[in-house]
């Protein structure tokens, strides 16, 4: 009785297009041209209106970046676990290189739901390494050092003392401008 509510097809599927209630009309005509009508009134409820997700659309693998809703009551989910994963509070862990799609649904008491999206893209790590060769160092020698991978970071030392054995552990580390810093451990003999 009112399609603007509801609709149905020729096999009696009745859906909903927006809220409110219409009337469902079943007629039947016999040979005599007789007809018979039965109704039933359906009510079309409401979908909860939810907003939009919103939090940053890109993470490296092993960080975290946080989503969140206006809308209270929904429940996350991410399309593609083995990419992204998120917690029930929104929070989303990179996983490995590649695309998901994050929802959040939220599902009124009237059992309707709404759901929103957002992409999020999983940066890899870059990867570098560093080597000094295979020949113990004097204290008062050099070392020179070979890098591979990504370049462009920054060198840094410390010196730890060790006190049951004879020798002193130089740890370099190489600080990558993007979110990890690669360390290697090198020995010095002297």
């Amino acid at each position: 009785s009112n399609t603007a509510v509801a609709t149905v097809n020729a096999s009696g599927l009745v859906t909903g297009v927006s809220a409110g209630t219409a009337t469902i009309i079943y007629t039947v005509t016999n040979s005599n041209n007789c007809s018979t009508a039965v109704t039933r009134d359906i009510t079309v409820n409401a979908l909860p209106v939810v907003g939009a997700i919103t939090g940053t659309n890109t993470v490296c693998i092993n960080s975290t970046t946080q989503y969140s809703n206006t809308t209270s009551g929904g429940v996350w989910s991410s399309s593609n676990t083995s990419v992204a994963t998120v917690n029930s509070s929104g929070l989303v862990t990179g996983v490995s290189a590649g695309t998901a799609t994050i929802t959040y649904m939220v599902t009124n008491s009237n059992n309707c739901s709404t759901a929103v999206t957002r992409d999020i893209t999983v940066n890899p790590l870059p990867t570098a390494t560093i080597s000094y060769g295979s020949t113990p160092y004097c204290a008062s020698g050099t070392a020179t050092v070979t890098q591979t991978g990504t370049v462009n970071g920054s060198y840094s030392s410390t010196i730890r003392q060790l006190q049951t054995l004879p020798l002193m552990l130089y740890l370099q580390q190489l600080q990558r401008r993007a979110q990890r810093p690669h360390s290697v451990l090198v020995e010095v003999w002297y």
